[in-house]
């Protein structure tokens, strides 16, 4: 390459030379198809060193602006210098092209949340196409879109889960109590609040496992099959277990019902509390050996305890000031 050429190749591609010089430059390009594989050559180099540099402004719109350019790479003032700086930036360059565009890859994926109030349920569908249903009070977090061969989300609160079965990307629901059920495919129930040191999970098919922390400081894993359910206790790390329970009764509530058969009085408390926002304070422990069988729905908070009270030996009082943001009914 002519000497002039080497210092006229930059002007032209920053449209900087003359009529005259961008005359002189084209004309060696055409000279042979070694000229323009040379010009082709330096061109994607050059490109590639001014994009690199620009981005110390702003790394995603160097990013963009870089693909862009490559795509551009053919038309005419594209065609530029660098025979001297091809053998001294080239594999420099793409080493850290290749690290810039591993690092555009990393960037974070959005994570999306969804809340139900107190009193309420909603229901999600995943990016994969797994459905949720999210009790009153409860949160689910998880991102915009499942990579890395798994699919993992947070769950605060309790959620029915219909998994879309995939082997080659494992499901993942991580809880409060530092516990996480691993699934492969199936449908089941994850209780799992903030507020409690109990971790419930009901499997109605498929199959899932629960993870965790064991007594001895060990990580245990505990398979669950239908009709199985787990009780995980945070503090003491022992999971309470039992078969073939009634799997439709206690996800009743996807359904707007509330099922209690033989239904420990405490758990019954706990589901009211969740579907209509109050809170129940056993004043007589002899309340919490006693069980109930019933169906609630639709009904108002008033027509259920009446409703109880009258099948049982239970008995409520609404102790809440107008000022409170909670209600709170004693249970005796």
């Amino acid at each position: 390459m002519p000497k002039d050429l080497s210092t006229l190749l930059p002007l032209y591609m920053e449209g900087k030379t003359t009529a005259e010089q961008t005359s002189q430059v084209e004309s060696w390009i055409a000279e042979s198809e070694e000229n323009r594989t040379t010009a082709e050559k330096a061109a994607a180099v050059y490109q590639f060193a001014d994009t690199i540099l620009s981005l110390e402004g702003d790394e995603k719109k160097g990013l963009n602006k870089l693909h862009r350019r490559i795509h551009f790479i053919g038309v005419r003032k594209t065609l530029l210098w660098a025979e001297r700086i091809a053998a001294v930036l080239f594999i420099p360059l793409l080493v850290t092209g290749a690290i810039l565009l591993t690092r555009k890859s990393e960037i974070p994926i959005p994570q999306r949340t969804m809340t139900t109030p107190p009193s309420m349920t909603a229901s999600t569908t995943l990016p994969d196409g797994s459905t949720v249903i999210l009790n009153s009070g409860s949160t689910i977090s998880f991102p915009s879109e499942f990579k890395g061969g798994e699919r993992r989300v947070i769950l605060n609160g309790e959620a029915w889960f219909d998994v879309v079965k995939d082997d080659s990307a494992p499901f993942y629901v991580e809880t409060p109590q530092k516990a996480t059920v691993k699934v492969y495919g199936t449908s089941f129930d994850v209780d799992a609040y903030s507020t409690e040191t109990t971790l419930r999970v009901v499997l109605l098919d498929g199959k899932i496992s629960l993870l965790y922390t064991n007594s001895d400081g060990n990580d245990s894993e505990w398979r669950l099959q239908p009709g199985d359910r787990a009780i995980y206790d945070a503090v003491s790390r022992i999971v309470d277990y039992t078969s073939r329970v009634n799997v439709e009764a206690i996800s009743s509530w996807t359904t707007g019902k509330l099922v209690f058969q033989r239904t420990p009085v405490p758990d019954m408390l706990r589901s009211l509390s969740k579907r209509y926002g109050v809170k129940f304070i056993i004043r007589d422990h002899a309340v919490k050996s006693y069980q109930f069988t019933g169906m609630i729905e639709n009904q108002s908070l008033d027509r259920v305890l009446e409703y109880i009270s009258t099948v049982s030996r239970i008995r409520f009082n609404n102790i809440s000031e107008p000022d409170d943001k909670e209600a709170y009914i004693e249970v005796f």
